[in-house]
């Protein structure tokens, strides 16, 4: 029983993670996924698989336990899947206040005034 699905992705996904076997699984078994926080449950898993999961964080993801009907004995788990559930980015927009660079003054060949900034605009406000 192997344990895969290495992948990063952002909140609000879910990863999927995914158990496949080399010979069907016969009843009903528990699989018990765990990142050493959070586990995750595939009950019932049955039949050839694979069997298939979403997981809502991130971690190292093993297969913890298999819970074989009574009876049968449960495959040896392996395998595991790293998983990153990155935060939704935060974006900034600008700030409420800019500073910049003006000069003032008048053009004696016209006497009209005019103002030039650098970087150039022709919208002003006062702060």
């Amino acid at each position: 029983m192997t344990l895969s699905g290495n992948g990063d992705y952002c909140v609000p996904s879910t990863a999927p993670v995914s158990i496949s076997t080399s010979s069907p699984l016969v009843g009903n078994y528990t699989l018990n996924l765990s990142n050493g926080t959070n586990t995750v449950s595939i009950n019932p898993a049955t039949g050839a698989g694979p069997f298939t999961t979403n997981v809502a964080n991130s971690g190292v993801w093993t297969i913890v336990s298999s819970v074989a009907p009574f009876g049968f004995c449960p495959p040896k788990p392996s395998g595991t899947a790293t998983i990153n559930i990155n935060p939704i980015p935060v974006i900034t927009n600008a700030p409420a206040s800019a500073s910049f660079c003006y000069l003032y003054g008048f053009d004696l060949s016209t006497l009209e005034p005019s103002i030039t900034t650098l970087p150039s605009t022709t919208i002003f406000c006062m702060v």
